[in-house]
């Protein structure tokens, strides 16, 4: 009931070096999905603001673009909370980070091989491409030749974006926070935190738990071995006892 709306929403704005700010956005567009049906129609009816309506039913999002978001703002929410968690923290721990990531990586693990494999080593990815828009201003797009420009009356291929880009940020996470699986998983242990290791699997949490019993009759050893060293007397040079 758009009378008894008294919410205001400020915009959020797209920001370079802020990648949540996108979510941020497509989390708001959800939001606001009927009321920017219920502009459109309202527009067409007077004639004054006829082509505005016509233009906004033009570019806006189809049902599989709107799901596809929806799907993706699903995906991200995950990431999102571990970034405001991490920023939170006074001291950010090998354990915590590898705890978190284990939890999004498992949800983000492709359903089967036949999946794209991206080069990540290739300093040109997605996130540089500098793309314009069908509306953009002439002297803009000449200024930025380069630019990659979508049109926004022509709906974006939304099949099978969802296993796209789970694969390509499962891929990102393993190659870019790659952390032996060893130690993210002792430290785990020992932090109380974690150390029920809710995220690993049973046989993951058994060997884990058989390596720390190793690592501490291993350090067991080294310690008697040292103490028994330094309670060894030392034998004097019998000259200089006399």
């Amino acid at each position: 009931n758009l009378d008894k709306n008294d919410e205001y929403l400020r915009i959020i704005a797209d920001v370079e070096t802020r990648w949540n700010s996108n979510y941020l956005a497509w989390k708001r567009l959800l939001k606001i999905k009927d009321l920017i049906d219920v502009l459109a129609s309202t527009l067409m009816i007077d004639p004054n603001t006829r082509r505005d309506g016509k233009r906004l039913k033009d570019i806006n999002l189809t049902d599989d673009e709107w799901q596809a978001m929806n799907k993706l703002v699903n995906i991200l929410e995950d990431f999102a909370g571990a970034t405001e968690y991490l920023g939170g923290s006074n001291y950010t721990t090998i354990s915590l980070m590898y705890s978190l990531l284990a939890v999004i990586s498992n949800k983000m693990i492709p359903d089967d091989s036949n999946v794209e494999v991206i080069d990540l080593t290739s300093p040109n990815t997605a996130f540089d491409d500098d793309v314009g828009y069908e509306d953009a201003p002439e002297d803009e797009i000449t200024q930025q030749p380069k630019r990659r420009k979508i049109n926004i009356n022509t709906p974006q291929n939304c099949f099978e974006l969802e296993k796209r880009v789970k694969a390509a940020l499962y891929q990102s996470i393993n190659h870019y926070w790659e952390v032996p699986q060893e130690q993210g998983m002792l430290a785990a242990l020992l932090d109380p935190r974690f150390k029920d290791l809710e995220f690993a699997s049973e046989t993951l949490r058994l060997q884990t738990h058989e390596q720390l019993k190793d690592a501490y009759k291993n350090m067991k050893i080294l310690t008697n071995e040292s103490q028994e060293a330094e309670s060894r007397p030392t034998s004097s040079n019998s000259l200089l006892a006399r």
